[in-house]
């Protein structure tokens, strides 16, 4: 007998700052990006103003380009080795540590 098995993934996202020290892409994101914050926030910066968006939904989609094929600076920046640089916020204990 044959049993398929569907991959199962997770996504989680601190948007307020309870997890992480600090934000969360700049715990291995955008190292794999071979991006500084600095100059991320100020790109992203003018990638909102340019487009008139809001600054949550504009920064969460410019890490989307920034990530995608073409000009990527990393193959798969979002290839699951980005949450081993994550840092948890002394408040918050993950389960299982």
């Amino acid at each position: 007998m044959s049993m398929n098995i569907s991959p199962v993934i997770a996504i989680c996202y601190d948007f307020d700052g309870t997890l992480s020290p600090g934000n969360m892409q700049e715990h291995g994101f955008l190292q794999e990006l071979g991006m500084e914050p600095e100059e991320f926030w100020l790109k992203c910066e003018d990638f909102c103003r340019r487009r008139r968006v809001d600054r949550v939904l504009g920064y969460m989609r410019f890490m989307i380009e920034e990530a995608g094929p073409g000009e990527s600076k990393s193959p798969k920046p979002c290839s699951g080795s980005s949450g081993a640089a994550f840092r948890f916020s002394p408040a918050w204990t993950p389960p299982g540590s």
